[in-house]
């Protein structure tokens, strides 16, 4: 990962534990390369990761019911490995998506990331402009959650969905809004993947997910600002 320092390059700076919670792009190739940093920089003990495919803010939700992942999941902790993507034409296992007031409260993150909204560019398609205050509220329920269960945190970062081509421009704006809006009033970071990644015909083959090329170059780009972002 050239260009890209660890957690841990400051000695004297306590390691701290670091929550990573995400969709499919986190069960991929983007969420392999960004695990691995921060795994070199923390180690199991401190580094906890979830991905889950098909999830949106409220399947992370204790208020909601259970959402089973039936297209992949990734979750890494202490001795805990577990990466069901499915092979050799077998569909991945469902998984049970976990909830984030308990991952906060078993891991007590001093650092939660956040990759998650891109399955919102669906509902947002399917069911046009009249969805959109239903998801902000579920932004907000969200936000709210994590507040809630944040004794230990000390910041957010939030990684909004990157660019893709099988949604217009203004669907991803929409949902794009929708995060920085939360953000700002919780007082999260972001880091704008939209700036950060084009899709192209070589980027992936459905117009959403990305290639391990493709991945771990956005990778890449978001540890870079997390870099930024850790040392302020």
């Amino acid at each position: 990962m050239a260009g890209c320092k660890t957690i841990s390059a400051d000695t004297n700076r306590r390691v701290p534990n670091i929550l990573l919670v995400g969709d499919s792009l986190t069960v991929g190739p983007f969420g392999e390369r960004l695990e691995t940093w921060l795994l070199q920089g923390g180690g199991k003990e401190h580094v906890a990761v979830y991905g889950s495919c098909g999830s949106s803010v409220e399947h992370w939700l204790s208020s909601e019911p259970v959402f089973m992942t039936p297209c992949g999941y990734r979750e890494t902790h202490n001795s805990v490995k577990v990466i069901e993507i499915g092979r050799n034409g077998r569909r991945p296992s469902p998984m049970p998506t976990p909830k984030i007031e308990k991952l906060l409260t078993r891991h007590r993150p001093q650092l939660l990331i956040i990759q998650l909204g891109t399955n919102h560019f669906s509902n947002l398609k399917e069911d046009g402009p009249e969805v959109i205050p239903k998801l902000a509220a579920r932004y907000e329920a969200f936000a709210q959650a994590i507040r809630a269960n944040s004794k230990s945190l000390r910041r957010v970062v939030w990684i909004t969905p990157p660019d893709s081509a099988k949604f217009s421009s203004k669907i991803e704006k929409e949902i794009q809004g929708l995060i920085v809006g939360s953000a700002k009033r919780h007082g999260f970071r972001l880091i704008d993947s939209s700036q950060l990644t084009k899709y192209t015909s070589n980027t992936g083959s459905d117009g959403v997910h990305y290639g391990k090329e493709e991945g771990y170059a956005w990778a890449d780009a978001v540890i870079r600002q997390l870099n930024v972002s850790l040392d302020r």
